[in-house]
């Protein structure tokens, strides 16, 4: 209450912090508007993202931080549950900041203190979005929105070098014509040990939302080659083409018998996150998965 009380003061930072206008498992959001502070437009609208300081929502999210170079000091802090939860709050201003600096379409961080976080309000008169897993949807807008959404994922891949980890309907917002990804604390960089495995959940949440509303989509393992190729031009226009000749090869509907083997097969199989493992004859004769390096051969590592 005392940090509330304090962006508050003197309408600094915030002149008014209304009612909670969503609840998750791990924080709170409230609708705000801005002061005089010139970090922020005053009367405008803000989020006011509150994260519970219990540590049971926090014991499983570990593995977003681990790993993470930008976070090599977490040893120090990790049997502190408050200061865990802070990072927590710094680690989604990062990873915002890193995707605005690169157009892809999130809130915009304003300031973080200690484990409360202020942000741009993605809505209106106060009204949040709504998100993507409730939207009405016609199936022309539905495909319209997975195209978009595969490709904001690729840019989040290749020019924001990150990983969402937690993506699903209800982690991005419509609003506008456009699509915002929210819910960023856990997101990690591509060269997380991790980051395969949390992009293939990735990847097969939002197929499995999308195959529901009957437009042709990629299957899981498409998604997660698009998103990860080097060969595919970065050019808008070609670029735009590619994914149009994407659209006409795939069909609607529900998976064939030998598509579903296929595509649990590879849901459970290991994925390589060095070339040494690509390389090593234990982890092939397993079944690793190695699409990613599909257009390289083990003759360019020789």
């Amino acid at each position: 209450r005392k940090i509330l009380y304090g962006l508050q003061s003197n309408q600094d930072i915030l002149s008014k912090i209304n009612g909670c206008v969503a609840q998750g498992k791990e924080a709170v959001i409230h609708h705000a508007v801005g002061g005089n502070n010139e970090e922020v437009v005053f009367g405008a609208d803000y989020a006011v993202k509150i994260y519970k300081t219990t540590k049971v929502e926090f014991r499983d999210r570990e593995q977003y931080i681990e790993g993470e170079w930008r976070f090599r000091d977490y040893q120090v802090v990790r049997n502190n549950p408050r200061k865990i939860i802070k990072l927590w709050a710094e680690k989604e201003l990062r990873n915002m900041k890193r995707l605005r600096a690169n157009n892809i379409p999130c809130p915009d961080p304003i300031l973080v203190r200690k484990h409360i976080l202020v942000m741009s309000f993605i809505g209106k008169d106060g009204y949040p979005a709504e998100q993507l897993g409730k939207a009405q949807l016609t199936p022309s807008a539905s495909s319209d929105m997975y195209w978009r959404c595969a490709s904001q994922m690729r840019d989040m891949y290749h020019s924001a070098g990150l990983v969402h980890a937690d993506l699903s309907p209800y982690n991005m917002l419509v609003y506008e014509d456009q699509l915002y990804f929210i819910d960023l604390a856990q997101a990690v960089t591509k060269e997380h040990a991790h980051a395969p495995e949390f992009l293939r959940r990735d990847c097969y949440n939002m197929t499995k939302f999308f195959r529901s509303k009957n437009v042709k989509i990629l299957t899981t393992r498409g998604l997660f080659d698009f998103v990860t190729s080097i060969n595919i031009p970065k050019d808008k226009p070609q670029l735009k083409v590619h994914i149009e000749n994407l659209k006409n090869s795939q069909t609607m509907g529900p998976l064939t018998r030998e598509q579903l083997i296929e595509e649990q097969v590879w849901l459970n199989i290991s994925l390589p996150t060095t070339l040494k493992d690509v390389k090593t004859d234990r982890l092939i004769q397993e079944g690793v998965y190695f699409s990613s390096f599909k257009d390289m051969t083990f003759d360019d590592y020789e």
